[in-house]
């Protein structure tokens, strides 16, 4: 294969600008990088123009793949109090209704989120890394969603997410949404096979340093966008969901200096070149 970086990437076998899979924590990223949230909501826009069908389509083969796999994993839980129930009723002395209120606690408290978080792990995580993809310019295949890389370090890290964010939240709301704002970069950093989580945690707290405020912007910003989205029967939101989601890759990349395919079309215009092309390429 050539040397050269741009051909290779016409030849779509790898992104030549893609981080590199290296050993946890041996990527340097850059953390005083500033977020300009109305660039981001202009960059993201354009990817989402050039890149329509393949976005919403991974988006909504996550979504359906999501809601399939969450209903599979509440039906167990059910299935097992039945069973329980029966067997309670005849040879057990404790009161059906007890044995009820038990359940239905232990289910909400510990077996629900640890359903969300074993589905966020895995299939959001996949998205994510499809989404990187489009906006690298790499070419694409919907596997891609459902591959599970590094699930179980994503599953810890969004686990000690989950756990700082609600013990904030528990402190009167606003702390749990500034360490939100503070640490959601983590499981991206993770992902990229980075950083372990604890690290990740740490990197990407200076990331979002002097760009706090920034993010609380963008974050109102896709509220509002989503809300609207959800006026016309949620219709809008078939749209608004994915843009939100390519938002926050666009936002990484910004904060970790890494270069979008439109960056690298935008540098190769400015030489005179026509090497990188001006969208993602065909799904392989």
């Amino acid at each position: 294969m050539s040397g050269d970086p741009q051909e290779n990437f016409l030849q779509g076998d790898s992104n030549p600008f893609k981080s590199p899979e290296s050993e946890y924590g041996q990527v340097s990223v850059e953390v005083d990088k500033e977020l300009d949230v109305r660039h981001v909501l202009r960059k993201s826009l354009d990817i989402c123009k050039g890149n329509l069908r393949v976005i919403i389509v991974g988006s909504w083969m996550m979504a359906v793949s999501f809601a399939v796999c969450f209903y599979a994993l509440m039906a167990i839980p059910f299935m097992i109090f039945v069973v329980f129930n029966e067997i309670i009723k005849t040879n057990v002395g404790i009161h059906p209704l007890d044995f009820l209120l038990f359940s239905a606690l232990l289910i909400i408290f510990f077996y629900l989120p640890a359903a969300i978080l074993f589905l966020s792990s895995w299939l959001i995580t996949g998205l994510n890394r499809y989404l990187m993809a489009v906006v690298r310019g790499q070419r694409l295949d919907y596997k891609m969603i459902f591959e599970g890389k590094k699930l179980w370090p994503l599953f810890g890290t969004f686990f000690l997410l989950f756990l700082v964010i609600v013990a904030g939240l528990l402190l009167l709301v606003v702390p749990g949404i500034f360490l939100a704002l503070c640490l959601w970069p983590a499981p991206y950093l993770i992902s990229e096979n980075r950083y372990r989580a604890i690290d990740s945690f740490k990197v990407a707290w200076e990331l979002m340093e002097g760009n706090r405020r920034a993010m609380l912007l963008l974050a109102l910003a896709l509220l509002l966008i989503n809300a609207v989205g959800a006026l016309p029967a949620y219709v809008g939101l078939l749209f608004t969901v994915p843009y939100t989601l390519v938002v926050l890759v666009v936002s990484y990349f910004e904060l970790t200096d890494q270069p979008t395919y439109l960056d690298l079309k935008e540098e190769s215009d400015a030489l005179g070149t026509t090497d990188v092309p001006p969208e993602a390429p065909p799904l392989s």
